[in-house]
């Protein structure tokens, strides 16, 4: 994990510090806490542009994450299964009728989004929530769904694939099969 993945916690200390320099040196007129807490104001800025310039593996896989959710949203199902290992032809086959037969109405909206990185960097778990509806492609039924999802992601020839699917009950986490239906 880099340093400052997450920018704020060091922005907080930063700040703090540049507090205390700036009140301890103005109390006691002492230019070098002054020029101190000046050094850690202008630290700041640079934790933000570094946290600019670092891309994280977690932060591609949450990118990936992102762009699978804008795929199903344009309801292109060769870009969906783009996202898919090859080892997931059961995955494959269920997302291809399911999206026949459905179309998840934009804007999807997506929650929760969290990415554990495992092995190096070499294999991720990403954990969300997907809200939106669902309209069936015949006949016009639609529905509200609430689904929460964990994906298994494995970079091959350097790009994050989806190694394994799991839908998760929304309520309490437990696996339930994909085309479930929402509860």
């Amino acid at each position: 994990m880099w340093l400052i993945e997450d920018p704020y916690p060091p922005v907080i200390a930063l700040a703090i510090g540049a507090v205390v320099c700036a009140v301890i040196g103005k109390q006691r007129q002492n230019l070098l806490l002054l020029v101190g807490a000046g050094v850690l104001l202008a630290s700041i800025g640079l934790v933000f542009v570094i946290d600019l310039l670092v891309v994280t593996e977690a932060e591609i896989v949450a990118d990936r994450v992102m762009e699978l959710k804008d795929a199903v949203e344009n309801d292109d199902v060769d870009r969906v299964l783009s996202f898919l290992g090859e080892n997931l032809e059961a995955e494959r086959l269920q997302i291809y009728a399911a999206m026949g037969a459905f179309r998840l109405v934009p804007p999807i909206r997506l929650t929760d989004v969290d990415v554990e990185m495992k092995l190096n960097d070499s294999y991720a778990l990403s954990f969300f929530r997907a809200n939106g509806t669902v309209r069936a492609k015949q006949g016009g039924f639609e529905s509200r769904i609430a689904t929460r999802w964990k994906l298994s992601w494995r970079k091959v020839a350097g790009e994050w694939k989806v190694n394994e699917v799991q839908r998760l009950d929304p309520m309490n986490g437990e696996p339930i099969n994909i085309l479930s239906p929402s509860r």
